[in-house]
């Protein structure tokens, strides 16, 4: 599944362009996206639905449209994915790896900072469908793999992002100023 505003810069059409290529080699998979468009007049969401209808993928790819329960909604996926082209930070990744989820995320600033490449969650060129459903294809076909890789993110996310760990940090800083 993939968590995300509907809006070009998330690069929807990568996901689905991804679930094609994953359908036929997996076709117990449903593949969810999950958010809504900020303003319907853009006519984002009617492009990427006829790009779902145009590779035959309406029985497989799932508009939820906007979820608040991000506990719940992570725990119905196998795997998260977000195949942003550019995003300062990605928390939905902290999300989902607290959420014990794998991770295949594009290589961006913020998914850098948080995706541990082969420990935590898996990277991926920006804009490339074959090697994101080859990352997501991995895991669907190894799920010791993909558990283990869920395990290590959310251990991640705990140790790097609870807010125990930001306070932490936050501490750290003032007594180094304090230091100077």
């Amino acid at each position: 599944g993939m968590v995300a505003q509907l809006i070009p810069l998330k690069r929807h059409d990568i996901f689905i362009a991804a679930a094609a290529l994953l359908a036929p080699r997996f076709p117990e998979a449903v593949f969810a996206i999950v958010g809504s468009e900020p303003d319907p007049a853009q006519g984002y969401e009617a492009l990427l639905r006829s790009q779902v209808a145009e590779l035959g993928l309406e029985e497989r790819v799932v508009f939820t449209g906007f979820c608040e329960d991000a506990p719940g909604l992570f725990a119905a996926f196998d795997i998260a994915v977000l195949t942003s082209e550019n995003e300062a930070f990605g928390r939905v990744l902290i999300e989902a790896m607290a959420a014990d989820k794998p991770v295949v995320a594009t290589e961006f600033g913020g998914a850098l900072e948080i995706v541990v490449p082969g420990q935590t969650g898996l990277l991926v060129p920006i804009g490339d469908a074959r090697a994101t459903a080859d990352a997501v294809g991995s895991l669907l076909a190894d799920s010791d793999r993909a558990r283990a890789l869920g395990v290590a993110g959310r251990e991640c996310a705990r140790a790097k992002f609870s807010i125990e760990a930001h306070v932490a940090q936050v501490e750290a800083l003032y007594v180094e100023m304090l230091k100077r």
